[in-house]
């Protein structure tokens, strides 16, 4: 037994099927709000022992500025340009390793930092690893590579960790730092 349309039912169909497809685009168009005005991306630094603060682009530009060179895998390069993860931290008032010593000295080599991304995806630095007091490396938080702003696939802020053998803690479109001190 077939179940089939005959021939006529099928234009029918068809012709129904066109006009209300063409009603349902019009009136999708005509229902959809104008483009907003891009929001000013910021970036969250919050936690315990610093001050919460959300830097804008502009205020992020006016932090010391570092750029790095990375090697990519097929032995091309590439220079991001941002500010070390140290001076970013300190600028939210992270206590530094130099002149701290004994119980304080504890706090820092137990203190870490989760880089946060837009998506959900964490990576974490701990303090003694960009802290100028204990290392001279640079973890970088990134608004621009080669020069130019980064693409909306990784910015408006990205962290690179250029000593890392794999990228797995180069966060893209980063949205917070969160400071944390490790207890037993």
């Amino acid at each position: 037994m077939s179940y089939g349309v005959r021939p006529i039912g099928r234009l029918v169909l068809a012709a129904g099927l066109a006009l209300s497809g063409f009603g349902w685009c019009a009136s999708l168009k005509a229902q959809t709000p104008a483009a907003a005005p891009a929001a000013v991306e910021t970036l969250a630094i919050r936690g315990n022992g610093v001050t919460p603060l959300a830097l804008t682009g502009e205020e992020f530009s006016k932090l010391p500025r570092t750029t790095v060179s990375v090697t990519n895998r097929d032995g091309s390069k590439t220079a991001f340009e941002g500010v070390s993860l140290f001076d970013v931290m300190r600028r939210a008032g992270m206590r530094a390793g130099e002149g701290v010593h004994g119980k304080e000295a504890v706090t820092i080599t137990t203190a870490v930092v989760v880089v946060e991304a837009k998506d959900g995806y964490r990576a974490v630095f701990a303090q003694a690893e960009f802290d100028l007091a204990y290392t001279s490396r640079v973890i970088l938080v990134a608004d621009r590579k080669d020069g130019k702003p980064l693409s909306a696939e990784e910015g408006p802020y990205r962290v690179i960790a250029p000593d890392d053998k794999r990228p797995a803690r180069w966060v893209r479109n980063v949205a917070a730092l969160i400071f944390k001190t490790l207890k037993d």
